[in-house]
């Protein structure tokens, strides 16, 4: 008798169901096994099963909606960390937990709103997405090389990254990174699409916010390294070491930081093929009002000084060092008055020359009258 009450029980709450009629609360004490679809009847009812303290609720909030929620009724709250909506394999292992908000995958504790806990450390074991070549990116981690991966499948397939639409940057199968372009040609490679110093190009701010930017300038036709700040140089450090810095006046240091007053400052030694030096020249010599000092000046300075009159003594060019353009304008200076010494003592010379041949002819004079002297007295 009991069991066929029981029966007409379920049948009678099925039926209720299905044609959508509206009645009072049934409740059924044992198994309910509903072969065919359940219809819920209006806005706001629910088909609800759980225990007292805690449920899981199926309904619809309107005529366009069904939804599926957990409820810790005695906390009045949805999905909080009392409880959860899981979702177990057949070993009773936890493979997806919703729960305060948060969805975890391969874990009961998600930490963000998506949270996805390996179980290994293959390609297969973090987040996988296929697209409809079946190329797939894989994002994981391995804990035993140190390292957190965003890996491809395919064939030479780049990995690109897209904001607003537009491909922003790139990686390519060859290790290539292109920003502002799909072909880059160098590990790293920036195009640049205006030529504005602060946004085209590269630019790197240190904690003080002085910034270097390198961009280059087609209009000036220039390539451009440029720099923030007050004074502040730009160094060239290698192995450690600063090689080179040029400050903000454009002065070159070259193994040294004392750049001083100079535009290129070396320390050590410098080899070239060619050294051109533009500086005034000494013509100025040969010209009618020069004065020339006679060798006797001359003379006296050395004797006095020890080194030629407008000549830097040894002391002061170990000291102050030596101008290339000034020193190589003295020294032809004091060539070109060697050479008026000479041209004025060749003419010394010829004239001295001159008065020797006229003694000649006058001793030969004299010694053909004392011939003639001679021979008359003979006689």
């Amino acid at each position: 008798m009991k069991t066929m009450l029981l029966r007409l029980q379920i049948l009678i709450t099925i039926i209720l169901v299905s044609l959508n009629t509206y009645g009072q609360d049934e409740t059924v004490n044992g198994n309910l096994d509903v072969k065919k679809s359940i219809t819920l009847g209006g806005t706001g009812e629910k088909l609800h099963w759980g225990w007292p303290d805690r449920s899981i609720e199926q309904y619809s909030s309107d005529d366009k909606s069904m939804m599926i929620r957990f409820k810790n009724s005695m906390s009045s709250s949805y999905g909080n960390a009392d409880g959860g909506f899981e979702f177990t394999d057949h070993t009773g292992k936890s493979v997806l937990r919703i729960n305060n908000y948060k969805v975890g995958i391969g874990t009961d504790s998600p930490k963000s709103l998506l949270f996805i806990k390996q179980s290994s450390e293959t390609s297969n074991s973090g987040l996988s997405i296929q697209d409809l070549a079946t190329r797939t990116i894989n994002i994981y981690g391995e804990g035993a090389s140190g390292r957190q991966v965003i890996s491809t499948t395919g064939t030479n397939n780049p990995l690109a990254f897209i904001l607003n639409g537009t491909e922003v940057m790139r990686m390519d199968y060859r290790g290539h990174v292109g920003i502002g372009t799909i072909t880059p040609t160098s590990k790293f490679l920036i195009k640049q699409s205006t030529e504005k110093e602060s946004t085209s190009g590269l630019s790197i701010q240190d904690l003080a916010t002085r910034t270097i930017n390198i961009y280059g300038e087609g209009a000036a036709g220039r390539q451009v390294i440029s720099t923030t700040g007050t004074n502040n140089p730009l160094a060239f450090i290698l192995n450690g070491t600063e090689a080179m810095r040029m400050d903000y006046r454009g002065h070159v240091g070259i193994g040294t930081t004392n750049l001083s007053d100079f535009k290129l400052s070396v320390k050590g030694k410098i080899r070239a093929e060619e050294v051109k030096v533009y500086t005034g020249w000494a013509d100025y010599v040969f010209e009618e009002d020069y004065n020339l000092k006679t060798l006797s000046e001359v003379e006296a300075h050395i004797k006095e000084h020890k080194h030629l009159p407008d000549v830097p003594s040894a002391k002061e060019v170990e000291e102050n060092g030596v101008n290339v353009g000034e020193t190589e304008a003295m020294l032809l200076r004091k060539i070109e008055e060697l050479t008026l010494y000479t041209i004025e003592q060749e003419k010394e010379i010829s004239n001295l020359k001159n008065e020797l041949r006229e003694v000649q002819d006058l001793k030969n004079e004299l010694k053909s009258l004392k011939e003639m002297i001679q021979s008359i007295q003979k006689n």
